[in-house]
């Protein structure tokens, strides 16, 4: 189940993956700048004022396996 993956990841991968995905040189701005959106801009990890909430992202998908695990076994 899909749903389940954030909760078999440790906090380690977690955080790197995440750390991948909004990384400038690679993450999600790369590919959205190569298919021709050059305005396209997320500096989510640079600018303090927004990285509280990145990981605030992070965290919230990493706790949601478990709500889901509990969830799925309430069923």
């Amino acid at each position: 189940m899909l749903f389940l993956y954030p909760l078999a990841l440790s906090f380690i991968v977690t955080g790197t993956v995440w750390k991948w995905i909004f990384n400038p040189g690679m993450g999600i701005q790369e590919p959205a700048r190569s298919a021709g959106w050059q305005t396209f801009w997320l500096d989510w990890i640079i600018d303090p004022q927004f990285a509280i909430f990145t990981i605030l992202i992070a965290a919230v998908w990493q706790a949601s396996g478990f709500g889901m695990a509990v969830f799925l076994a309430a069923l």
